[in-house]
């Protein structure tokens, strides 16, 4: 069992208006976070406040969301991080995409398994390891927002620190 999680920056002159386009040619709308040649090209362009990009979700190769489910990233990850924390006090968590009125949500199944929808897709996904490639992912994206973003990097901190927090309470809790 595995996950693949990768984040990307949308281009900042590339508008979408066919997610059909967006399917077909992804690379040519989005960048990956780690190609440091290409983002540093946009960094200038970069509005700080509404960063749009994709969050690319697989377990054992079926996609779970790509990049039809582009948004806020920075607050996508945020909201992330948000619903493990809820989850791992109520067992269950909700929310809405950040910019858009898709919901996804998490409910306990068992110990080991959960149920993650987006929109009206489900799927039973063991805990532990999605909760753990989900916090890399996090990671992953609020360090290299870090390098590319040097003022006001508060809220990249206080999610890297939430992400520390959160790998701690995860293994506290597998032991």
């Amino acid at each position: 069992m595995s996950f693949t999680i990768k984040s990307y920056l949308k281009h900042t002159h590339r508008d979408i208006r066919n997610l059909n386009d967006v399917e077909k040619r992804p690379l040519y709308y989005f960048i990956d976070i780690n190609n440091t040649k290409e983002i540093l090209l946009i960094k200038n362009n970069l509005d700080h406040y509404y960063i749009y990009g994709a969050i690319c979700l697989t377990y054992n190769q079926q996609i779970i969301m790509d990049f039809t489910y582009y948004d806020l990233i920075d607050q996508l990850w945020g909201y992330f991080l948000n619903m493990i924390e809820e989850f791992l006090e109520k067992k269950k968590s909700e929310m809405s995409f950040p910019d858009q009125p898709l919901p996804i949500s998490m409910h306990k199944l068992s110990d080991e398994y959960i149920l993650f929808s987006v929109g009206f897709a489900e799927w039973t996904l063991p805990k532990y390891e999605f909760f753990n490639a989900l916090l890399t992912g996090a990671k992953d994206f609020f360090e290299k927002m870090m390098l590319l973003v040097e003022e006001n990097n508060n809220y990249h901190i206080y999610a890297l620190k939430k992400i520390k927090n959160l790998e701690n309470k995860i293994s506290d809790l597998k032991r």
